[in-house]
């Protein structure tokens, strides 16, 4: 449970220094766009991808083509992290561009539905870390949240029990629950979504059609699955390490904007390596902050940002990777501690039990 803001001084308010910190952002150019630094990204993510799925078609020996589609399932989560900018705006000050970048990024070359991650992802943001509201961290089988962990019935609670084991097939499964959501939300939302069909319709042109018709149906369809078996793991390896054990709201709980977001959210170390593989997403604080903001300015509001958490008393997340993978398991084993009725869903909310109920 996130616990209150700390108190501030009588001559200041949260809606005030909220103020004052998007002032100076803003004057530091950390909204201007960057439209040859996502031109030339953006070339970079589309010839790995033709290399490698180009080079699938030609039939090399199975270990040059392991090589080749994990090499497109790299380029596909990079393709999506460019339509999660674009979903942000941040790619472009004009939103018709912005849209088709995200559609040709997420929709086609990923293959998921740009309009429904953009509906999901945005919530996720204004309700970040809200139990049963907050999209993103609704995990279906498996449980983030102590509620939602005992609440799970029949096999969603059993697979929750069991869930820190599973979360390598999880991982696997990622791309396919995706797809399946994209699929729904295209017939749910038809009138919305008519580019995201004609998108997700070449997409399985792109890896169903044309290597079938090359390779035969049981090669593209292996190709597929080996291109998902990077893509899953690359692409939670991403999101996980963002909110998962961090302080959660319940439903309905009104916070200031700035300490919300602080506080649920966790950054991984400032690295150049790791903010190109995440897509700028180790900023994750940042990001939340001002998620309009184009990645590469990240390095401006970051140490704005965490001169305002000192100066307020808002703790600022920050860890490595391995401290955060250690800190995610746990967390996924206390939820299945819960699921399991070993520990209470009291003795998990509250501050600090989480790691205790990760021992238990």
């Amino acid at each position: 449970m996130v616990p209150p803001p700390p108190p501030l001084p009588h001559d200041q308010n949260w809606a005030g220094l909220w103020k004052e910190l998007n002032q100076e952002v803003h004057s530091r150019g950390a909204f201007e766009r960057v439209p040859r630094w996502y031109i030339a990204q953006s070339l970079l993510v589309l010839g790995m991808f033709l290399v490698g799925w180009g080079g699938l078609l030609l039939a090399p020996s199975w270990p040059i083509r392991i090589v080749l589609a994990l090499l497109t399932g790299f380029a596909t989560v990079q393709a999506g992290l460019i339509g999660h900018d674009a979903g942000h705006k941040a790619v472009s000050g004009n939103q018709r561009v912005n849209n088709i970048v995200g559609q040709f990024f997420f929709s086609f070359l990923s293959g998921y539905s740009f309009d429904r991650w953009t509906v999901a992802h945005n919530m996720h943001h204004v309700k970040c870390n809200e139990g049963g509201v907050d999209p993103d961290m609704e995990l279906g089988y498996l449980a983030v949240y102590a509620e939602d962990a005992a609440s799970k019935k029949g096999l969603a609670r059993l697979t929750t029990r069991f869930q820190h084991l599973l979360l390598p097939l999880a991982l696997l499964a990622q791309p396919y629950s995706m797809i399946a959501d994209s699929v729904t939300h295209l017939i749910k939302a038809p009138e919305r979504t008519r580019a995201d069909r004609w998108c997700v319709l070449a997409h399985v042109v792109l890896w169903g059609v044309i290597p079938t018709l090359i390779l035969g149906p049981l090669p593209a369809l292996a190709n597929f699955m080996i291109r998902n078996a990077m893509a899953g793991p690359y692409m939670s390896a991403i999101f996980l390490f963002n909110h998962v054990g961090a302080p959660t709201l319940s439903q309905g709980q009104k916070l200031p904007f700035f300490y919300q977001q602080v506080v649920t959210s966790r950054n991984l170390a400032d690295h150049w390596l790791l903010n190109f593989l995440t897509g700028g997403l180790n900023h994750q604080i940042e990001h939340h902050l001002f998620p309009a903001a184009p990645r590469t300015h990240y390095a401006v509001t970051r140490p704005l940002v965490q001169a305002l958490c000192a100066k307020t008393g808002v703790p600022y997340q920050e860890v490595g990777y391995i401290r955060a993978t250690v800190d995610v398991w746990s967390h996924f084993r206390a939820m299945a501690l819960v699921a399991g009725g070993r520990v209470a869903v009291q003795e998990v909310v509250e501050e600090g039990l989480v790691e205790a109920a990760a021992q238990g």
